[in-house]
């Protein structure tokens, strides 16, 4: 039997896997290649009305061993605060793709479809003194091969909503 939590991120996930756009005449998307060595980033959070509410900085760094790879993400929230998050990701042969990380409720559902990725997830995040699960919905743009949007929208169990836009761009190679 499930728990209610992981019951109602099943039906999330399922709900909501199918809704994504893409551009056909854009580069196509590969999460492997794209997230292959390091990318640093840079945005804005907003809250539900279309308020900015904080800043983010990203780097992240990633290594791959055919289907499975280890991306690496440290966060600067605010110039201030910081945060740490490495993903265990699989990449199956049909695009899909699956992630693990040490604050997921459940394993994270992706897909890849022409320049566009999505990704559905759970975290358990801090919150003021306690842990609450927050859902995230992670929408990704490839604009060209070096470069990419990131479109993350969270909804937090009191209510709480919003949506992080991240400009992202691969250093080096």
């Amino acid at each position: 039997m499930l728990s209610s939590c992981a019951y109602f991120e099943s039906l999330f996930q399922k709900k909501q896997i199918a809704e994504l756009d893409s551009l056909e005449t854009a580069p196509k998307i590969d999460i492997k290649k794209f997230f292959n060595g390091d990318v640093e980033g840079f945005g804005i959070t907003q809250d539900s009305a279309g308020k900015i509410i904080g800043t983010v900085q990203v780097k992240i760094s990633g290594k791959w061993d055919e289907n499975k790879g280890e991306i690496k993400q440290n966060f600067i929230y605010d110039g201030a605060a910081k945060d740490s998050r490495i993903w265990l990701v699989t990449v199956n042969a049909d695009g899909t793709f699956d992630a693990i990380g040490h604050d997921f409720i459940a394993p994270a559902q992706g897909k890849q479809i022409g320049n566009a990725a999505q990704m559905l997830y759970t975290l358990n995040l801090m919150d003021q003194s306690s842990k609450q699960p927050v859902r995230f919905e992670d929408k990704m743009y490839l604009v060209d091969e070096k470069s990419m949007i990131e479109i993350s929208t969270y909804n937090k169990v009191n209510g709480i909503s919003g949506k992080t836009i991240i400009s992202l761009k691969k250093i080096g190679n």
